[in-house]
């Protein structure tokens, strides 16, 4: 399956945002995700799409690894026959690896906060093509500083809304 965006452009400025998109992308107006119209009124959807689908344009977090995964690594290291401290650094790299390329890829984030600064406001929504979209998901708020500082302030199943102006 895919990854697929959906983004809601208030509509008196839907036009004048879908002519900045980034090149290489597409903006699908879009029908399919209609529910998601009571969070996002007065606003134009659109699936955003690289070739066919998001996959290139959202990186989700890395799931810390569980206690299991870190005692599999700990016994695979010691048959290596590596020290204890060598042991303990390559854990401690697994537990603090940057999230660096999680989130949106930075055109489409910085995209998305001029939207927001022009505009005053855009949806966003990060949604698995196999996964259901949620009754009522989780809510977020961001400014468009957040979107264009740290892309991995956004997570997928969450309806974002970044306010700014």
């Amino acid at each position: 399956m895919c990854y697929f965006i959906v983004v809601g452009i208030p509509e008196e400025t839907a036009a004048t945002a879908l002519r900045s998109l980034p090149a290489g992308l597409r903006a699908i107006p879009d029908s399919q995700y209609g529910g998601l119209n009571r969070w996002m009124s007065g606003c134009a959807l659109f699936v955003v799409v690289e070739g066919m689908c998001a996959c290139s344009l959202f990186t989700p977090k890395p799931k810390a690894p569980g206690r299991s995964r870190l005692k599999k690594l700990r016994r695979k290291y010691e048959q290596q026959g590596w020290s204890e401290a060598k042991i303990q650094r390559a854990l401690a790299d697994i537990l603090n690896r940057p999230e660096r390329d999680a989130g949106l890829r930075p055109g489409l984030a910085d995209w998305i906060a001029d939207i927001a600064e022009g505009a005053g406001r855009v949806y966003l929504y990060v949604h698995w093509a196999s996964d259901k979209i949620a009754r009522d998901p989780l809510r977020q708020a961001l400014t468009p500083t957040a979107v264009r500082a740290d892309p991995a302030s956004v997570e997928e199943g969450r309806l974002i809304t970044v306010s700014g102006g």
